[in-house]
């Protein structure tokens, strides 16, 4: 039996762009489930739309990323990592400002890693790997520190996000897979993966839905968002 499984990850508070995404993934024939990878807030506006249209799905999955840590900290009172600066601090608090309780209680209800195994491929689902401290680890995506990271783990295919743009590196024995981020991008496109299992054996095919991102992009200026000018040239880009 040939199973297909949809991966999306760093939405992002992109609503339309994760309209597209989920578009074009109910068109492809089949998909037994969808695993979202994290950081589905932050940095867009669209925080609780986004949480509608994922927690209206009952075949999907997701996972807890840095930025539902932050999120969750902001509501909590709690003081942010060392890492993130006053500017991004100020966003995270406009942005937990906005969630709506519900949404709030199902973020704070996530894992941080789901393993699964569908026709005899073990995979396991998470936003990065962490340290022994429980902290998202620092460093980029390269092969041999995957490798290393993941060294004794029991899975076939790791599939995670985070970092923006890696997409799929072979390993021995290993393969580890990234969507690239749903919500963040230079082109108005939403970005997402397609893995095919079957018979032990899995195989991955990215994808692209094309979009209107206007509104989006100028839903910064109109919410008045913090950080919105740094934000719309980091991460999406002059368009």
């Amino acid at each position: 039996m040939t199973i297909h499984i949809a991966l999306i990850t760093d939405i992002h508070g992109n609503a339309p762009a994760l309209q597209a995404a989920l578009s074009a993934i109910d068109a492809v024939p089949g998909i037994h489930h969808i695993y979202c990878l994290g950081d589905s807030v932050s940095i867009g506006p669209d925080v609780n739309e986004v949480l509608d249209m994922l927690r209206a799905r009952p075949n999907l999955s997701m996972v807890r990323g840095n930025h539902e840590g932050y999120v969750l900290a902001c509501r909590r009172g709690e003081p942010l990592p060392p890492e993130v600066g006053d500017g991004e601090a100020e966003h995270q608090r406009w942005i937990a400002d906005r969630l709506t309780h519900s949404h709030a209680e199902c973020l704070a209800a996530l894992p941080f890693q789901i393993d699964a195994e569908y026709e005899g491929v073990r995979i396991r689902f998470l936003h990065y790997p962490m340290n022994e401290a429980n902290r998202f680890v620092s460093w980029r995506p390269e092969l041999p520190r995957l490798e290393e990271h993941f060294a004794g783990a029991p899975v076939d295919v790791v599939c995670c996000g985070h970092f923006h743009e890696m997409e799929v590196q072979q390993g021995a024995g290993r393969l580890y897979v990234n969507p690239r981020s749903l919500g963040c991008c230079h082109r108005p496109v939403a970005r997402y993966a397609i893995l095919t299992l079957d018979a032990g054996q899995a195989r991955v095919e990215l994808g692209e839905a094309p979009y209107d991102n206007r509104a989006f992009l100028a839903s910064y200026d109109i919410l008045q968002v913090p950080e919105r000018d740094f934000i719309r040239c980091i991460f999406h880009g002059v368009q």
